[in-house]
């Protein structure tokens, strides 16, 4: 692989440095080497648009139909192209074949592609245009390579609960909107800071989806668990979790004592997903979350329309909130809230841990026709759905949700997994 990346980096002087940072970043398997790499690939893709007199400033999706509007790319590469920027995709081997075999035809149809007129123009545009594919090559090879050393084989024994497929509406209606505002003032008495929430609310849009049959993790995925995924990973000593300890002998992680079937917290989003994968599933994607959570009746909370209880749900823990006593706020055992549970049987949608999902952050993107099995691809931000232990009651509802940076990490937050059903 490092021969491979730094004999490309010869011949594209423009991308040596970045590509010899990658391959050493490779060989001593850093944490963001994936994150340098998607760097390259999206100077890389800007550099295509600028040889087809397209803004390189737009989202991804929309700079691949640009070029498919000019004819700068072919369907086939673009689909691929979308596997290579899509985080959750287990498919990034399709997508180096189907770039090499771009590559070699395009070697050999020379102008027959492109909608620019053959001629000297074409001529000088012709390297650049294979040296930029040939690194987003490279790229699709370093996140395929990266990603099988993630892919430890861990078994999981984790109870699983299958929700059917349905066709919902997803969101909120202004009238419930409006009903979350009062609810805020006048139940959680949150004052002035009930217009702060507007903007997450305003992310609730109301739309109709529908979802195939899947079956997700009846817990949040707990210290003891993870941990065991640990163990199977490479030692980094600047990963810090809640809850777990460095054995002094052994130096391996391990779970606190007592604190085994606590929710595992302090997790980034690319923790998540890896374990996910690890364990042969994936994040839940954020219809999926809410259509457990709330059914296709849409119930206000994953347990029904009653408020949030002290004693039956894990939250307003944090110091000084209803639930505190007095006290600092801390998660609980998953499974033991027995309020927080669904109908279908899935524990904890409400409080103890947020969760992440597979979406990105930001206004939820329109469907041009049905609405199947949406998954958001293009913000930087990464979902959370779920109240935590410190929560108020109104951040618990079903609908709500909040967007973080996928490297932050957070005591209340953490993670459940899912799967297409089978």
């Amino acid at each position: 692989m490092r021969t491979s990346l730094l004999s490309i980096g010869r011949r594209l002087p423009d991308h040596a440095a970045d590509l010899t940072a990658i391959a050493d970043g490779l060989d001593r398997n850093e944490p963001g080497t994936i994150e340098r790499a998607r760097t390259v690939a999206d100077r890389t893709l800007r550099a295509l648009c600028e040889e087809a007199d397209i803004s390189g400033n737009d989202p991804v999706a929309v700079m691949l139909e640009q070029l498919l509007a000019k004819h700068a790319i072919p369907h086939t590469v673009a689909a691929h192209l979308r596997v290579l920027y899509d985080p959750d995709s287990t498919l990034i081997g399709d997508s180096v074949r189907a770039l090499l075999a771009f590559l070699e035809w395009r070697v050999g149809s020379r102008s027959k592609f492109t909608a620019v007129r053959p001629g000297r123009k074409m001529s000088r545009k012709l390297p650049l245009m294979l040296g930029s594919a040939i690194v987003l090559v490279a790229i699709a090879i370093i996140v395929m390579v990266t990603r099988e050393r993630e892919r430890t084989p861990v078994a999981s024994t984790a109870p699983m609960i299958q929700i059917a497929g349905a066709t919902f509406d997803m969101g909120s209606s202004d009238a419930e909107l409006a009903a979350a505002l009062v609810y805020c003032r006048e139940v959680d008495v949150r004052g002035s800071f009930c217009l702060g929430d507007n903007e997450f609310l305003q992310q609730e849009q109301l739309r109709t989806v529908t979802i195939s049959a899947f079956v997700i993790d009846r817990d949040e995925v707990t210290v003891a668990d993870f941990v065991a995924w640990l163990a199977h990973q490479p030692p980094d000593p600047r990963r810090v979790f809640p809850n777990v300890r460095v054995d002094p002998d052994t130096k391996r992680l391990l779970a606190a004592p007592g604190r085994e079937r606590l929710p595992i917290a302090g997790v980034s989003w690319n923790d998540a997903r890896q374990y996910c994968e690890a364990v042969d599933k994936r994040l839940p994607t954020e219809a999926e979350w809410e259509l457990a959570a709330r059914g296709v009746g849409r119930r206000l909370f994953p347990w029904g329309s009653e408020h949030p209880q002290c004693a039956r749900v894990v939250f307003a823990r944090e110091n000084v909130r209803v639930c505190s006593l007095g006290s600092g706020g801390d998660a609980a055992p998953v499974g033991s809230a027995e309020g927080d549970v669904t109908p279908e049987g899935v524990h904890d949608l409400g409080g103890n841990v947020a969760e992440w999902t597979a979406d990105t952050g930001g206004d939820r993107p329109t469907c041009s026709g049905p609405c199947v099995n949406p998954v958001a691809t293009g913000h930087t931000m990464r979902v959370v759905r779920g109240g935590h232990w410190g929560s108020f009651g109104g951040q618990l509802r079903g609908a709500s949700r909040s967007q973080l940076e996928p490297a932050r990490t957070r005591t209340n937050l953490g993670f459940r997994c899912a799967r297409s059903a089978r």
